[in-house]
């Protein structure tokens, strides 16, 4: 989405650059296949503290 490394870094909570760079090969495809699982658990437990409050 255009955001360099040292902004990814930081929204992860990595203190190092070369911790982001680890990652930073990793295949799009697979990289936002992860992200959508994450999104969707995290969605899917707000929904669940909503229902349940």
């Amino acid at each position: 989405m255009g955001a360099d490394l040292t902004m990814i870094g930081r929204m992860l909570g990595h203190s190092d650059i070369k911790t982001t760079s680890r990652y930073a090969h990793l295949k799009r495809e697979n990289v936002k296949r992860s992200t959508d699982q994450v999104a969707q658990r995290i969605s899917s437990a707000l929904i669940d503290a909503r229902t349940q409050a």
